[in-house]
């Protein structure tokens, strides 16, 4: 199942779900609503009204409850990387559920992780996955310990067209910077070149470090996923967290065709009340989509 949190878009005065948050149209006022959808024909599972100013993580361990209260039982989430911070993943393994993910940020072990293989080694047939757009990605699995867990799955996964973006986009500046450039492009240069400029005495202040220039090479076009399920393999790791697409599109449905909003309702109960309007229209629509 996927699951996540969309925010629309408050006309009143006053509302216990309403608070300032993000939409579409920037910062303002908002209410939050959960969706829990299935992987097959996007069925709606749960949908809630939530506090349009709280952070998406802490909607986790109530949604959780609610679903253990339907007797759903062995689930795996797909859930925004923003979601999946180690308290939430231990929450989801406590009520028998796995979590697919992203692994959030770059430290000495993930970093390690991701550059393991080097490319002949990963780009292998055995390893490629087709995507959507008509191309493809490498995705390698492998058991190590991550976020505490002494054991969970992780996916080096490899994208040769970012590859080439990222790898090309970073020589073009490094070649920019060895050239003659005024100071504020040169304070410009080194903010973007951040990772691989180290302070040095001299004239400039700064050099290019060879090591850190090497580590930014072996991660380009990488990124690791994670899954709590040992059985999954790199493609399935990849397949299954980009399908969370799902539910975006489910969000545009609701708000597009359904046309769901503008919410006006002071009353908490009117607004769970709306959260069921909004998951028995889109259930309608989904199994007339299946037929």
């Amino acid at each position: 199942v996927y699951y996540d949190i969309t925010k629309q878009a408050y006309y009143g005065s006053h509302c216990p779900y309403a608070a300032l948050g993000h939409d579409e149209r920037g910062t303002s006022v908002v209410i939050g609503f959960g969706m829990v959808v299935s992987k097959e024909h996007a069925h709606p599972i749960l949908c809630q009204a939530l506090p349009g100013g709280q952070n998406d993580s802490v909607s986790v361990a109530p949604t959780l409850e609610l679903l253990q209260a339907q007797g759903l039982k062995h689930l795996t989430m797909v859930m925004d990387r923003g979601m999946t911070a180690k308290a939430n993943v231990e929450r989801a393994r406590a009520a028998e559920y796995h979590v697919v993910g992203c692994v959030r940020g770059w430290n000495e072990t993930t970093v390690s992780y991701a550059a393991q293989w080097p490319g002949d080694e990963l780009e292998q047939q055995a390893h490629i996955v087709a995507t959507s757009h008509e191309h493809a990605v490498y995705a390698r699995a492998f058991t190590a310990p991550l976020m505490g867990f002494e054991n969970i799955r992780i996916a080096v996964v490899e994208s040769l067209v970012q590859k080439a973006q990222e790898r090309q986009a970073r020589d073009l500046l490094l070649q920019e910077l060895e050239g003659p450039v005024n100071k504020q492009r040169c304070k410009e240069l080194c903010a973007e070149l951040g990772r691989v400029i180290s302070p040095c005495k001299g004239r400039r202040g700064f050099r290019v470090d060879p090591a850190a220039l090497e580590r930014e090479r072996s991660l380009d076009g990488r990124f690791l996923l994670f899954s709590t399920d040992l059985s999954l393999d790199g493609r399935q790791m990849y397949e299954t967290y980009f399908a969370k697409d799902t539910i975006e599109k489910v969000f545009r449905t609701s708000k597009g065709d359904l046309s769901l909003g503008p919410v006006r309702y002071r009353r908490q109960d009117r607004l769970d009340a709306y959260a069921t309007i909004i998951y028995l229209a889109y259930l309608l629509w989904s199994w007339a989509e299946r037929r």
